[in-house]
């Protein structure tokens, strides 16, 4: 038979392990920043792309005929079904959704993602190519980002707007 002095001992053996156990767990899902929950709730799929300043249009003649901002609007269905999703463990997974735009390709390819100090720019790196984008919206069901590029003395600005 035990004494009170063991069931006590035991008992208070028994709560310091419970609270551990709890105070370890919400630990664990506080380590997760709000950012990164939002971030790895779903995958993304593409909504809306564009550039600043925009690309000329042309005619069939090959005269310009003015600009357009909208990338988006040109993108084939094999690109605009693709699906990005990014894992707590800061791995990332690009689908190419139901229709692929080369028979050959992988249906999924592997990359990684991690957030700067203060969660305002995400480094996504695919196929060992590291792009920095800066956040422009993150919510439970919008993901904006920016990102520049120089090329010919021109500065663009790629706005891409994802969905779950």
């Amino acid at each position: 038979m035990k004494t009170l002095k063991q069931t006590y001992r035991f008992l208070i053996f028994s709560l310091l392990s419970l609270a551990i156990l709890f105070s370890s767990c919400s630990k664990d899902k506080e380590e997760l920043s709000a950012k990164t929950e939002l971030l790895t709730k779903s995958a993304w799929k593409m909504t809306a792309y564009t550039v600043e300043p925009g690309f000329p249009t042309f005619d069939d003649e090959g005269n310009i005929t003015g600009s357009t901002n909208d990338i988006f609007a040109f993108l084939d269905d094999c690109e605009k079904d693709d699906t990005h999703m990014f894992n707590t463990d800061k791995s990332m997974i690009t689908d190419e959704g139901m229709t692929k735009c080369e028979s050959s390709d992988p249906q999924k390819t592997n990359g990684t993602w991690s957030f700067n100090a203060d969660e305002t720019s995400l480094t996504i790196t695919e196929e060992g190519e590291p792009q920095l984008v800066e956040i422009l919206e993150l919510t439970q069901s919008v993901l904006k980002i920016k990102s520049t590029e120089t090329d010919g003395g021109m500065t663009f600005t790629y706005t891409i707007t994802f969905s779950h």
